[in-house]
């Protein structure tokens, strides 16, 4: 967007290299301090390169037009550069908002409202406030024994509404929305670099009482087990 007469254009292209440079190597490392799980990672890591691809492009085209290219040759290799990213990153979008939905343990929003629960839609959506706050603050989840009448007595309510709260307002049972919470808590563990657990030590760290339960558990919300889950990550952050 800067004049010729104040920058010559490879003056303009070094600093479009050196500002694109350094967004993707801060947005990187953004990347790689988040637990994503591998399909995620391994989308972002493709859309990391055709971003560069891009950006190449838009580079190159500056010089075609600095050679005086014939415009219409121009066009055709910028479109042509531009398209695998448009196409590939609207197919993510649409992909990955049904993937990362699934990552919402308990919404405060409440999401669709159940047609036929007891409990009050107001009443409901302060107490998923207070729910999603006590289990990541004081993490009951890490108690292999945790019952729904320990959740309901931290709350202070019934177990009755606990069990409704769960159900129809963060739409899982109580078993898959405690087993969310361990697995994300698993998650982090795997890939903290400065603790090297065992895949059983993991287990019992966060919160399920035996490896084959962890296993099985990890595999149904990840599509992968915890050793797959780790290695992918791993070799993707390398």
């Amino acid at each position: 967007m800067i004049d010729d007469k104040f920058l010559g254009t490879g003056i303009k292209v070094l600093l479009s290299l050196l500002m694109l440079g350094y967004a993707y190597g801060v947005q990187l490392k953004l990347v790689k301090q988040v637990c994503f799980d591998a399909p995620t990672l391994k989308w972002l890591y493709t859309l990391n390169g055709l971003f560069v691809l891009f950006a190449t492009t838009l580079l190159v085209t500056e010089w075609l037009l600095v050679l005086n290219t014939k415009p219409f040759i121009v066009h055709i290799f910028l479109f042509l550069g531009m398209l695998p990213l448009l196409v590939l990153w609207t197919y993510f979008s649409i992909a990955i908002s049904g993937s990362m939905s699934k990552r919402i343990l308990c919404s405060s929003q409440g999401g669709m409202e159940p047609k036929n629960s007891s409990l009050p839609a107001s009443f409901a959506h302060e107490l998923q406030v207070e729910l999603k706050a006590m289990m990541e603050t004081k993490k009951p989840y890490l108690d292999a024994d945790l019952q729904l009448d320990d959740i309901a007595r931290m709350m202070n309510i019934s177990r009755h509404h606990a069990s409704q709260l769960i159900n129809d307002y963060c739409h899982q049972n109580f078993h898959q929305f405690v087993n969310r919470y361990r697995v994300e808590d698993a998650k982090s563990l795997l890939l903290d670099s400065n603790r090297d657990f065992g895949i059983e030590e993991v287990a019992f760290q966060s919160g399920f009482n035996n490896r084959v339960s962890f296993y099985r558990t990890f595999k149904k919300f990840e599509g992968v087990s915890p050793t797959e889950f780790r290695n992918e990550l791993l070799i993707a952050k390398k």
